[in-house]
């Protein structure tokens, strides 16, 4: 209670003693009877006054309160869309912990937002070997301008082991991202464009519950990677029917490797066949260079042309040969 109000109290009491005294003075007989009375009545009232009087000042000095509770809630609010659009508000040049114009202001939420998977491809194998002419080919197409190209050939020949290569060359053309997707074309059960368009959504929005229908994640897609150098390598693609939606926009790079021959307006493909002998030769004895020293090459260096021819000169059948050989007494 404030200092006014007990003052307040004070006076009704007071007040009430008054009013005793002068109902027993003007009125003895009646003022014995009801002079109790009527001065309790002064006090309840004088009370009751102070109480209301006390309540309203309560009520007063809260809301200040309850109006900065609520600037807080617009702050929780407000770190909350930061939090679940950082990205985006990001991509609009939105200053996060700054003002927007509007009188709107943006605050960098304290939970951090969950990492952020840009960079998903990794390095081609240690061991690659060979396909000069082919890696020429293809950035030469880069050069010219082309944003999808397709390499092609049977399984075993190398193909994702090239994609992976050239990738590493030109990744530092394309800095904001580069994303690595298995399209599983050989499966039962290849990845559905709408999938995939969705695991490259997620990289940038991970909790993000997406749209069941593949035109709206297709819209999704094209937002996320808007205005991005981001290069995607779709690995084992089925037909051109996977890969048509996954067309990125201009600024962007496809790289589909695939067993099967299709067409795509803008695609420039290259066929990829068994490597030379030479590099057969040599593939085999980077896995296993044991096989050139001179103790190991009495039993197998003779042979090691031989193996290669036998392998159809694939990659895949090289190095599961390489690797046993390695490990051979």
């Amino acid at each position: 209670m404030s200092r006014f109000h007990r003052g307040y109290a004070i006076a009704a009491l007071a007040l009430a003693a008054i009013v005793f005294a002068v109902t027993l003075l003007a009125f003895p007989e009646w003022g014995r009877t009801y002079g109790g009375l009527l001065a309790l009545a002064v006090v309840v009232i004088g009370g009751a006054v102070s109480f209301i009087a006390n309540w309203r000042e309560a009520f007063e000095r809260r809301q200040p309160q309850s109006s900065s509770a609520s600037s807080s809630g617009d702050h929780l609010q407000a770190d909350a869309i930061a939090t679940m659009g950082g990205v985006a508000a990001a991509d609009r040049g939105v200053a996060v912990g700054g003002n927007v114009e509007g009188g709107i202001h943006v605050y960098e939420s304290a939970v951090p937002s969950p990492a952020l998977s840009l960079h998903q491809i990794p390095p081609p194998p240690p061991d690659f070997t060979g396909r000069e002419a082919e890696l020429k080919e293809l950035l030469a197409n880069f050069d010219k301008g082309a944003t999808i190209s397709g390499l092609r050939g049977m399984g075993g020949v190398g193909k994702t082991a090239l994609a992976l290569e050239l990738a590493r060359q030109i990744k530092s053309r394309y800095p904001d991202a580069q994303f690595f997707l298995d399209l599983q074309g050989t499966s039962e059960k290849p990845l559905t464009p709408r999938e995939a368009m969705a695991r490259v959504v997620r990289a940038y929005y991970p909790d993000k519950k997406l749209p069941d229908d593949e035109a709206e994640v297709r819209g999704l897609y094209y937002s996320v990677l808007e205005g991005k150098r981001a290069l995607l390598l779709m690995d084992n693609a089925k037909d051109a029917a996977q890969v048509e939606p996954l067309r990125p926009p201009a600024t962007c790079a496809l790289v589909v490797t695939t067993r099967h021959k299709f067409t795509l307006s803008g695609l420039a493909p290259v066929d990829l066949d068994a490597l030379p002998p030479e590099d057969a030769r040599k593939l085999l004895l980077k896995i296993a260079p044991r096989l050139k020293t001179p103790k190991v090459s009495e039993t197998f260096g003779v042979w090691v042309d031989e193996i290669a021819k036998l392998c159809g000169y694939l990659p895949l059948a090289l190095r599961a040969s390489a690797s046993l050989l390695a490990i051979t007494d």
